[in-house]
């Protein structure tokens, strides 16, 4: 059954609106407007509370002053973004996705207040369950203490409801962060609804309800509820946020490590040494991630995904060649313009895929605009110096921009490297770590990456210990020899 008209034209044109809108790199000034729109939203919102049209003496009052005590707490909150979350403060996809879960936040909240004229079902797990994945506990703690302190305002400063929409924030924000998968959001819907239910059971007896102890236990049943129903709402929402922003959470980065993935699979069955190789890679990038406060997870899935650009000519590769090395009958410049054209097509088979743009930015960058030296002096040999033009040998880039990036580039060239030690002896692996890493930094490939010289120098011995443990010797196992009979 087709969709309506109505419904394929909002498909059509909000989504790609949504997505330019998130994807723009945000200035200074911009930060401050994104904040500046929240403040006249909840204005609206206040407005509509309050009326002040109807008595300005009294509740005009009320509305000058919560007006004033938002603008104050947004103004801190939005200096705190600038100050401490920087990554946050200049992204377009983090602010974006900031402003729209709030907003959605109070509209239900105000909806629901208005309808029932209680807060127990206020969404405030859903905003913690929604930010945490995305923008952390911090960014998220402080986002819950903002909504919670704008929605008090609804209960006319009600010390009950700020009490008890902090607690739900809080407590689901702290139990999504310790979920990896899907499923386990529920649970962490679970614990949010019972610390729900005993603040309202505890908030009754501190309001003096302790006579009407049944009603009580009652009725705080619905902040076990309210945990339980915002979780479930969760799982619909999240892939919606991921695709609409960009972002990812380790909940879709678990998916896609899994070998089972459709593309891992036909990297598996098409292109079997690359596949071996990326999982290498991937072993050599999450311990290297961990020692320099990058994401594993993000490192390992990235370099797992990073050379699916070979499935279109797998076998001018050498780790997938079983005969005779095909590079060696056609010419060195096309052979670099395969070898080249991999990270463009894994680009390419990735969004055919719906890979993550983070995944995609660590495919085009993991070779960055290193030189295929090996072609490139080949052609020297075999033409005139004059014909050969080294820029027509490198990789396109961009450099890579994030740490993840640069630990699967630096990986990616150490694990190549290393099967070409034919006695892999604890100096020769640390030689070769040194001599690949410092090439690198003298081809200025790390200049973009975020990493210091401590870093670099954690990585080093990070690659330097995976490669010992990899190529670790083994005992040789005396062979019995028949008896002749």
């Amino acid at each position: 059954m087709r969709k309506p008209k109505f419904l394929r034209k909002v498909k059509k044109h909000s989504l790609p609106l949504l997505k330019k809108i998130f994807s723009i790199k945000r200035k200074k000034g911009e930060a401050w407007g994104i904040g500046i729109f929240l403040y006249l939203f909840y204005l609206v919102l206040f407005l509509e509370e309050f009326s002040p049209w109807v008595n300005w003496a009294k509740k005009g009052i009320e509305f000058s002053g919560s007006s004033i005590l938002a603008g104050i707490v947004i103004f801190l909150f939005i200096s705190y973004f600038q100050r401490y979350k920087k990554e946050i403060f200049f992204s377009g996809s983090h602010l974006g996705l900031f402003l729209l879960v709030n907003i959605l936040i109070a509209y239900l909240s105000w909806g629901i207040w208005k309808l029932s004229g209680t807060y127990y079902f206020f969404p405030l797990p859903l905003l913690g369950f929604l930010l945490t994945p995305f923008l952390g506990i911090g960014a998220t703690f402080l986002s819950v203490i903002l909504t919670s302190f704008i929605l008090s305002f609804l209960g006319h400063y009600s010390w009950s409801m700020f009490t008890y929409c902090v607690v739900s924030g809080t407590v689901s924000t702290l139990a999504v962060s310790y979920t990896h998968r899907r499923m386990e959001i529920l649970k962490a819907g679970l614990v949010a609804g019972l610390f729900s239910y005993f603040t309202i059971l505890t908030l009754g007896f501190l309001n003096g309800d302790i006579e009407k102890l049944r009603g009580l236990i009652t009725i705080s049943f619905y902040g076990l509820g309210n945990g339980v129903i915002w979780s479930i709402v969760t799982f619909g929402m999240l892939p919606l946020l991921e695709h609409i922003s960009g972002l990812v959470t380790d909940a879709r980065l678990l998916e896609l490590s899994d070998v089972n993935h459709p593309l891992l699979q036909r990297l598996r069955k098409e292109a079997p040494g690359t596949f071996q190789s990326c999982l290498m890679v991937g072993t050599l990038s999450e311990e290297a991630a961990e020692v320099v406060g990058a994401n594993p997870l993000l490192a390992r899935v990235g370099a797992y995904y990073h050379d699916i650009g070979k499935l279109k000519n797998p076998y001018y590769f050498t780790e997938n060649q079983k005969t005779a090395n095909i590079h060696d009958r056609i010419n060195p410049t096309l052979s670099a313009l395969v070898l080249i054209s991999h990270v463009k097509e894994g680009v390419n088979l990735g969004k055919k895929y719906h890979l993550p743009k983070v995944i995609l930015d660590i495919i085009s960058q993991h070779h960055g605009t290193t030189l295929a030296s090996f072609f490139y002096d080949k052609a020297r040999k075999n033409l005139s110096h004059t014909k050969v033009r080294e820029e027509d040998f490198r990789y396109p880039g961009p450099r890579p921009k994030t740490k993840e990036a640069a630990i699967v580039m630096l990986a990616d060239s150490i694990e190549a490297a290393s099967r070409t030690l034919e006695s892999p002896s604890p100096s020769r692996i640390r030689n070769l770590v040194e001599r690949i890493v410092t090439g690198k930094l003298e081809d200025h490939q790390l200049c973009n990456a975020p990493l210091s010289l401590k870093d670099i120098e954690a990585l080093k011995e990070s690659f330097v210990r995976t490669l010992q443990s990899i190529f670790h010797t083994r005992v040789e196992y005396p062979v019995k020899e028949s008896k002749e009979k």
